[in-house]
């Protein structure tokens, strides 16, 4: 829901160059970089704007099931707080929150490739 979402940038993993994400550093500062299909963290990976060419890499060559799609990528703004999922549904275009609940951690990748 992209009134709800932090700062992002839709790329592809084929094409993305480090001109790309620089106005987003710029702006933002740390860039979680994760598929733009799949869930829990999996293919996810944070980088600070001295990392760009790390960044590239990951994108360029992480390993990632096919159901997460044909090398689509978002990368947004890191955010700082507490791991929360959002639970509801979406209907007729319009999503509803039904509640939040706490999760830990999980797929997250540090260290790059």
């Amino acid at each position: 829901v992209p009134e709800h979402s932090p700062p992002s940038l839709s790329l592809h993993r084929d094409t993305v160059r480090a001109a790309d994400l620089t106005p987003l550093f710029e702006r933002t500062g740390s860039l979680v970089l994760k598929p733009a299909r799949g869930a829990g963290g999996v293919g996810l990976c944070v980088v600070s704007p001295h990392e760009v060419d790390r960044a590239l890499r990951h994108v360029a060559e992480a390993t990632l099931p096919r159901s997460f799609g044909d090398g689509e990528w978002l990368a947004q703004a890191a955010l700082d707080g507490p791991v929360v999922s959002a639970e509801g549904y979406v209907a007729a275009g319009r999503p509803s929150v039904l509640g939040f609940s706490h999760r830990r951690e999980v797929g997250v990748n540090g260290g790059g490739p």
